[in-house]
């Protein structure tokens, strides 16, 4: 009861702060007549849950939320706020792999899709940076930059020797040529299936990589493998395939952005935390009884598939919806709120 009524209080102050602020954003001429952008930083990984806030070492509350979900959060605040054109971000010097790259592409094709400018800024970028940076309206990249798109590669690790040292005998009951999980385990390289499945998954994960850039950048698919086969790009090369969009230094992106029409109004670059005070206001009405901890277990049946085509009659896992477009998200361009004329 105690922490209901806290809680209720917190809320009630929070309403009345929004209201407040929702009327002073109706007055006329409050709003600067400029062209405001959010300044993203991107997330290094796929961070879901947080710390828990605290005095020194003493803890109270349950766990943040993650930097995943607080940059999720920013975005669909972004995609629903009309005061905002458009967003900035550079690529991070991060350590992540292609999956976490396109999930944070395609979280920022939500912007796209809501009419809001995407920028992108590269100094030079490997295969994983330009997957980030495809997701943007408009690539600028520096002058001597370059792209090192040299393509994929996978690993493989077998361990029998090292477990041999440490005294360990790994057994395992083999059910099929293409089972090679436990391999890794008990044989010195790899098998011919287990060449074929890798094979096979390279080039898939080539595909989707080439399909995404063809479709971005709106060039052919044989245009965007040949990216791999000529690596290293430079900027003058990459602008000259419809790669990148512009070639300029980070301190000239307003300059660059602004001499594209005669629009009078600034550029002007919000941090999240500047975007927060100066956007619009938003209400986020707290639970007064905290949920309790659940956890969700999902039964799978079927074919493991990696797109959404298949016989209807037929039951299968896919990431992909079976019908409609991907993730739910279109991938075209919104309505381009963000020219101004």
């Amino acid at each position: 009861m105690i922490r209901a009524a806290f809680q209720l209080s917190i809320n009630l102050l929070g309403l009345a702060r929004f209201t407040a602020r929702r009327l002073l954003w109706t007055v006329p001429g409050l709003r600067k007549n400029v062209r405001p952008y959010v300044k993203l930083s991107l997330p290094a990984g796929l961070t879901l849950a947080g710390t828990s806030r605290g005095i020194g070492p003493i803890r109270f509350g349950g766990p943040r939320l993650g930097a995943w979900w607080s940059f999720d959060k920013l975005l669909n605040k972004i995609a629903n706020d009309p005061w905002v054109e458009g967003v900035y971000y550079r690529i991070p010097n991060a350590r992540f792999g292609l999956t976490e790259a396109q999930l944070i592409a395609r979280r920022l094709d939500r912007l796209r899709a809501a009419g809001k400018r995407v920028v992108c800024y590269l100094e030079q970028g490997m295969v994983r940076d330009y997957i980030l940076a495809s997701a943007a309206d408009t690539i600028v990249m520096a002058p001597p930059g370059r792209l090192y798109t040299f393509g994929l590669r996978l690993e493989m690790m077998f361990l029998p020797q090292a477990l041999k040292k440490a005294g360990v005998n790994a057994q395992f009951v083999n059910l099929g040529r293409f089972k090679t999980a436990a391999h890794r385990f008990t044989r010195e390289t790899a098998t011919p299936s287990q060449l074929r499945m890798m094979g096979h998954l390279l080039h898939g994960m080539g595909d989707a990589v080439s399909q995404r850039i063809a479709g971005r950048r709106q060039i052919s698919e044989d245009s965007a493998r040949a990216i791999f086969d000529d690596a290293p790009l430079s900027a003058r090369q990459a602008r000259r395939r419809k790669l990148i969009d512009k070639m300029a230094y980070s301190d000239q992106i307003i300059d660059t952005l602004e001499s594209e029409t005669s629009c009078k109004r600034k550029i002007v670059m919000h941090t999240p935390a500047q975007y927060a005070r100066a956007g619009t206001p938003d209400l986020e009405w707290k639970a007064l009884v905290r949920p309790r901890a659940t956890v969700a277990v999902m039964s799978l049946k079927g074919v493991i598939m990696h797109d959404g085509a298949r016989p209807p009659a037929r039951q299968v896992i896919t990431p992909k919806p079976v019908y409609g477009h991907s993730n739910g998200w279109p991938v075209t361009t919104g309505s381009r709120r963000w020219l101004c004329t």
